[in-house]
């Protein structure tokens, strides 16, 4: 069983529904994709958890990243 719908390209075609549903639900942009290899390998343990219906690590990486994404917006209370 996995979370991904395709065998690659996967992160690209996330990454696209995911900037659309947050324009969509007008809700600030956050980061989408790691952005050091420390993160990244974070991010695939976490997807490999969710593989496993373990969707606390993922939850916990984007709560951070909104988190993040609102504190740096100035428009943002």
């Amino acid at each position: 069983m996995s979370i991904h719908p395709f065998p690659d390209f996967n992160g690209r075609t996330i990454r696209l529904l995911l900037l659309e549903l947050l324009r969509r639900l007008d809700l600030t942009r956050v980061t989408l994709a790691p952005e050091s290899e420390a993160e990244r390998e974070l991010y695939f343990r976490a997807l490999e958890a969710a593989d496993q219906l373990d969707w606390q690590p993922l939850l916990r990486i984007w709560q951070q990243r909104f988190v993040a994404a609102t504190s740096d917006s100035p428009n943002q209370p």
